[in-house]
């Protein structure tokens, strides 16, 4: 997580240092379930389970329309069992999403990137008990791949739409689940640095 933080400030302070570098606030919701491969077919064992996410974005500009978007938020995944949907996992994490953003036109941008997660905790809600879950077969880091795409509404709010697809697998000792989320969220953006 410190590596993490290390890179979110070089990037942050050497790049583009006379270009305008914008640093905001995003919050929103997640839309996430687990992708299950059962040999090709697909497992209806699970629901999306809808969360919320809230953190911090950075806009820096690399070129007239890129511009790198690295950002640190607070992001709830999980899903909801099959076929009572009697029991949820919700699982608490902290996301450091490194994206690319090209700007197709003034208003509306596509974005890509990788993103790491770490757990910081995780529950179990199964009828009317929650408990802590701290087994050692569920891995702590998350590896995604995201893509979307950024809308802007007004001179400083943007609409952000982005599909996450989880490289890395959600248990230890499972081959098959990996994580796969919507997320949905309002950025504002605010200049720090200007020419």
């Amino acid at each position: 997580m410190k590596s993490l933080f290390l890179i979110f400030t070089m990037l942050s302070s050497q790049v583009c240092i006379n270009a305008q570098i914008e640093a905001g606030f995003k919050m929103g919701l997640s839309f996430s379930n687990l992708r299950p491969d059962c040999q090709g077919v697909d497992c209806p064992y699970t629901r999306v389970l809808p969360g919320v996410l809230f953190g911090l974005t950075m806009d820096i500009p690399l070129d007239d329309d890129l511009t790198l978007q690295p950002e640190l938020f607070y992001v709830t995944k999980g899903f909801e069992g099959r076929p009572d949907l009697t029991s949820a996992e919700i699982v608490n994490y902290v996301a450091f999403p490194i994206m690319l953003n090209y700007q197709v036109t003034p208003r509306l941008g596509l974005k890509a990137g990788p993103e790491y997660s770490y757990e910081f905790n995780h529950l179990l809600l199964n009828g009317t008990s929650i408990r802590d879950v701290t087994e050692d077969t569920l891995r702590k880091f998350d590896t995604s791949l995201s893509i979307g795409f950024c809308i802007q509404l007004n001179y400083r709010w943007y609409l952000d739409l982005r599909y996450t697809e989880g490289l890395s697998l959600f248990a230890v000792d499972d081959p098959r689940p990996k994580y796969r989320s919507v997320y949905l969220s309002f950025n504002r953006l605010l200049e720090v640095k200007g020419d």
